[in-house]
């Protein structure tokens, strides 16, 4: 396409409605994240139902493992897209294209060392993530196939990014669509038919996620849709486009990255204060693992509004429209707050059918039920602080969007989860998310409110 259709296609993002164009760029992205999200989903409940209770450990051990590679990508490319957004904004469509080759010649290096040095040590890794001896052959089985599918993961969630900020939401949908059916597809075959066990579980979402990698691949090469192409004469490293993309996507990786450190915290401390009185630290490991992959379920319409909002607010704000950009951060929060209340609802009332899908019976059914209501007890209030590290980071402002990512993951969650662990064992752990999630959701809020006030201010006639 040429550079006028390019720029055509992101003045929309400055033009529309606000609330159809929050629907047109959310749906897509929360339908990708919802079923994106299932490959967790089936395979615990695949894992749990023909492996056993030990191998849904394992699946929840290896988890951190793949979010430290997530977090780079969204280094790379969660900054890349929201510094391409912001240029589009400013109407120049040429550096765009350099940005989009650039991330993804960064993403192919970083996600190589990782996936190496991953390979390599897996046993330091898991046990570094709470993997105990019994968990530890099936967590390492598990990592070392999944590794193989991460490159194209990253490929297809992260620089998938681009693809949504060069007009196609729904493209990058398809994608996330396309690996999880096959997925779905695929895991009673490996697990059940040719019985793989929980090799087959990791096999079965290695293939879908090169696939879903692919298809990103090609739309960037061979789609007559994108608007901006890979190209290997353009794919080098620039100082100042790689140094602005990672400042720009530094409180996405965050995010990850501390969301993977607090996971393998959470997951270790639930081991280490397992008494007598208290349930095993693998049932409560898995009770965390089923609760996790269900929360993030619901939690995912939230991530996604505020995902997808990034390309509007970051166009708008780079092209002085300061009331759109109030206008929608205050109709994506009240949006997201309605899904996830919605979300929180049937979590409460539906806990012990919602972790039976993963074959649990008896007391590990009645703890993992138990787990699931704790650690999502204030659901509703997580959308301010994802909101709001999407809202500084497309306006241009890294420090803010650092600190609240910060804010809930590190300078709330963890001194918690250590000391009400302390105080009070295994309960403790689990009630330190909702402890977390007040300071934090209060934070967050308060830095959105002075942040419109600001804008509002640029807005008034002198």
């Amino acid at each position: 396409m040429s550079q006028n259709q390019t720029a055509q296609r992101a003045g929309a993002l400055g033009t529309e409605k606000i609330f159809p164009l929050i629907l047109q760029y959310a749906l897509p992205a929360i339908a990708m994240m919802l079923i994106s999200s299932l490959y967790n989903i089936v395979d615990k409940a695949f894992v749990g139902n023909f492996v056993g209770q030990l191998a849904i450990t394992a699946t929840t051990v290896a988890h951190p493992s793949t979010r430290i590679i997530d977090a780079f990508a969204m280094l790379v490319c969660a900054g890349g897209s929201t510094l391409l957004a912001l240029r589009l904004g400013e109407g120049k469509s040429e550096e765009a294209e350099s940005i989009l080759n650039n991330c993804f010649l960064l993403l192919v290096g970083i996600t190589a060392v990782l996936l190496a040095v991953f390979y390599c040590f897996p046993h330091q890794l898991l046990r570094l993530f709470g993997a105990e001896d019994a968990v530890m052959p099936y967590a390492v089985k598990y990592l070392r196939i999944v590794l193989i599918g991460s490159f194209f993961n990253v490929t297809a969630n992260a620089f998938g990014l681009f693809v949504r900020v060069d007009g196609s939401p729904k493209r990058m949908m398809a994608c996330s669509i396309t690996g999880c059916v096959l997925n779905i597809i695929l895991d009673p075959i490996a697990i059940y038919v040719l019985n793989l066990g929980i090799a087959g579980a990791a096999a079965a979402t290695a293939i879908s996620q090169i696939v879903s990698g692919l298809m990103v691949i090609h739309y960037f090469t061979l789609s007559k849709r994108s608007t901006m192409k890979l190209r290997l004469k353009s794919m080098r490293l620039g100082k100042e486009h790689t140094r602005q993309s990672c400042i720009l996507g530094f409180s996405s990786f965050l995010q990850q990255f501390t969301g993977s450190i607090s996971q393998s915290i959470l997951l270790s401390c639930l081991a280490l204060f397992a008494t007598a009185e208290t349930v095993s630290g693998s049932v409560a490991q898995a009770s965390v693992g089923m609760t996790i992959s269900i929360g993030l379920f619901f939690l995912l319409p939230a991530i996604g509004t505020a995902s997808a909002i990034q390309p509007i607010i970051s166009y708008n704000y780079g092209a002085g429209n300061y009331d759109r950009v109030v206008a929608t951060l205050k109709q994506a929060t009240g949006f997201s707050i309605a899904l996830l209340t919605c979300g929180w609802i049937v979590i409460l009332i539906f806990a012990e059918q919602l972790c039976a899908i993963f074959g649990g019976t008896g007391e590990e059914l009645r703890h993992a039920a138990y787990t699931m209501r704790v650690y999502n007890l204030l659901l509703p209030l997580v959308p301010f602080g994802n909101v709001a590290s999407g809202f500084f980071q497309s306006i241009d402002q890294p420090k803010k969007a650092v600190f609240i990512s910060l804010s809930r993951q590190v300078l709330c969650l963890i001194p918690m989860v250590i000391i009400l662990g302390n105080i009070f064992g295994q309960n403790g752990v689990l009630y330190a998310l909702p402890v977390a999630d007040i300071v934090s959701s209060s934070v967050a809020l308060g830095m959105m409110v002075h942040q419109c006030r600001k804008l509002r201010q640029e807005m008034s006639p002198l």
